[in-house]
């Protein structure tokens, strides 16, 4: 088997090792921030979250930068917004949020420390999405939602790439023919085009 085939889920094994750790020991949940600093005054949990995020993209740009992952191949990058499933979709999973007293990545956490409250949450979480991407709901978004899908005039939904295409200006700066390297420019951390 081929060293690179190992090493992408290894290294996921090993960081979603430590994250699950680190957010059980911490109790990191993004309800509960959301919670926190909206009735209960303390920005703590939010802090965290946002670090997190922040330290998570700066990751993901450095190895993309040093060519250890490609990311060009991400349909989060689709130049095709949803806006109408988007919508949906968050207040869907808003209103389960709600019900179930925690995101999807806190329930694994809880599942984690074994309640079985999260266990119903999690295969529940799991079904759906199946069924949304592959299964009976499948139909619904293909023939209803993705018909209110919005091309955007930028190549992906990278923000340079946007701001490109709406100011007319060039945030990209390439660095070699093929567009295959990732560019750090204007303070914007940036996607790679293929």
């Amino acid at each position: 088997m081929d060293p690179e085939q190992i090493w992408l889920p290894l290294s996921g094994l090993v960081a979603g090792t430590a994250l699950g750790f680190i957010a059980r020991r911490n109790f990191f949940c993004t309800l509960s921030a959301l919670e926190q600093h909206w009735y209960g005054g303390n920005s703590d949990g939010l802090r965290i979250w946002v670090l997190s995020a922040v330290v998570a993209a700066a990751i993901t740009q450095s190895l993309s930068f040093s060519g250890l992952i490609d990311v060009s191949q991400s349909f989060y990058l689709s130049p095709v917004f949803g806006w109408l499933g988007t919508v949906i979709g968050g207040i869907s999973f808003g209103i389960g949020m709600a019900l179930v007293g925690t995101c999807s990545f806190g329930a694994l956490v809880r599942l984690g420390g074994g309640s079985l409250k999260s266990l119903i949450a999690c295969i529940v979480l799991a079904i759906a999405a199946l069924s949304t991407q592959r299964g009976l709901l499948a139909f619904s978004r293909t023939e209803f939602f993705d018909h209110f899908a919005v091309r955007l005039p930028s190549s992906t939904q990278t923000l340079p790439d946007i701001i490109s295409a709406f100011a007319g200006i060039n945030l990209l700066n390439t660095r070699n023919s093929h567009h295959h390297c990732d560019t750090l420019h204007m303070g914007i951390l940036r996607s790679q085009i293929p």
